[in-house]
């Protein structure tokens, strides 16, 4: 009798990441029918200890506090190893998973080959997040005979966490096998699948699940990453947009689908998907956009890009670190500077280095600026400050450079760009030394 009852305690303990797994209702009913009587490796117990069984299987689900309280009265070192499993199912059933552990190692100590011990331990193991030892588990229960989709499909999960992803895609085909229709084996499958770059073969299982469960982000999400991983990005593009308007849109997809229309020229989009990245993420969204604001001022229009610094600034109740607010300033007179109102920039770049001195890269668009208007005293100048200042030699030496190579100065221009190689070789920097050391040689003959 105590096999039937252990069954369905047990059947929670087929889960694989998450409670959703072990609460399946088709998942279930596969793992409680998996059951059966193997004398060989199953241990037996007592008339005593059956009557214990008898006693509290009304308790299970009214009290199952008072259940594994008169069980734990009955188990003793001496006890049936059926004793200890059910324990560990009432544990398990209970979501204690730390309690459950010991309780299913000590039926093993007593029965050395109790399949379902292991098969359940390996089960409690990964819920602890003691992924090794859960592998080692299951792999016993596997070699005592217990095969069946949820050992399968839960050992594909602990191969995919630890980053062994052909074991990974193994195990989820094995499961597959047993629940062919099974839709958290068939993500772990696609999930192996992207961590190999086998892009092309993702996005037809994740086709297979949404075809299955289209309301479900992570499958639209899943497949936008492997369009992305061939070279698709539009593609990818409909699915962070699908997942964003069904009101699922996570900020880090938000930023992905913001990026998208940024490289796809599509700035004004991108600028509305980025201000709801920020809605989603407040502060750590902040940082990030940061790091795009360059972008957005290179392809976004003045106006887009004025929304996006001033929804940064609101975002921040207790005000930018002085470093964010020295960038958007920065930023701010790049603007100006494009749309030609450039004493507005210039205002803004002399408050910037009234507040820091230091501020190389103020130093060198105050240099452009100079250097555009015909002023290049004032800029070489600007540019020496600039150069003085850690991390910006290089670039320094470049500006410097280019302006006495309008002055015909080739050989002191060819100077400076070698020691901005030096320094930082840069492509660009590379193809202006070979064009400047062109000129030299023509105007030398």
């Amino acid at each position: 009798m105590w096999l039937v009852f252990s069954a369905a305690l047990t059947a929670g303990a087929a889960s694989g990441s998450g409670a959703e797994y072990w609460r399946d209702p088709v998942f279930l009913k596969r793992f409680m029918g998996s059951y059966g009587v193997r004398s060989e490796i199953e241990p037996s117990i007592s008339p005593e200890e059956k009557a214990v069984f008898d006693g509290i299987v009304a308790q299970i689900q009214s009290d199952p506090a008072g259940a594994i309280q008169k069980l734990n009265s009955a188990t003793t070192s001496s006890s049936s190893a059926a004793l200890d499993f059910t324990l560990g199912n009432l544990h398990f059933q209970q979501e204690d998973f730390a309690a459950a552990a010991p309780r299913y190692r000590a039926a093993i100590e007593k029965f050395p080959d109790f399949m379902r011990a292991h098969k359940n331990l390996g089960m409690a193991e990964f819920r602890n997040d003691r992924i090794e030892d859960a592998i080692k588990s299951l792999a016993k229960s596997l070699e005592l005979g217990g095969e069946d989709g949820g050992v399968y499909g839960v050992l594909g999960h602990a191969y995919l966490k630890t980053e062994r992803h052909t074991s990974a895609e193994s195990a989820y085909r094995k499961a597959l096998l047993f629940d062919p229709d099974y839709l958290p084996w068939k993500e772990g499958l696609a999930n192996a699948l992207l961590a190999q770059e086998r892009y092309a073969s993702a996005v037809v299982l994740f086709d297979e699940l949404l075809r299955a469960d289209s309301g479900k982000a992570i499958y639209w999400l899943g497949q936008a990453d492997a369009y992305l991983g061939l070279g698709r990005s539009l593609d990818a593009a409909s699915n962070y947009e699908m997942v964003r308007r069904m009101g699922k849109g996570s900020m880090n997809s938000l930023l992905n689908l913001g990026d998208i229309y940024l490289n796809e020229d599509l700035s004004d989009r991108a600028v509305v998907v980025y201000l709801e990245a920020l809605d989603r993420g407040g502060d750590v969204c902040v940082d990030c956009l940061f790091d795009r604001c360059d972008a957005v001022v290179s392809r976004a229009d003045g106006e887009d890009a004025t929304r996006l610094f001033a929804a940064i600034r609101e975002s921040r109740s207790d005000g930018l670190s002085k470093e964010h607010e020295l960038k958007l300033l920065r930023l701010e007179s790049r603007v100006m500077i494009a749309r030609g109102d450039v004493d507005k920039a210039v205002d803004i770049l002399n408050k910037i280095l009234e507040r820091d001195p230091l501020d190389g890269e103020s130093l060198l668009l105050l240099g452009e600026y100079r250097a555009d208007a015909g002023e290049r005293d004032q800029a070489a100048l600007l540019y020496e400050r600039a150069g003085r200042i850690e991390g910006f030699e290089a670039k320094a030496l470049a500006r410097r450079a280019e302006l006495l190579a309008q002055r015909n100065k080739f050989k002191a221009a060819i100077g400076l760009l070698r020691n901005a190689q030096a320094i930082d070789p840069q492509p660009n920097v590379a193809a202006f030394l070979d064009q400047v050391e062109r000129l030299a040689k023509a105007f030398a003959e």
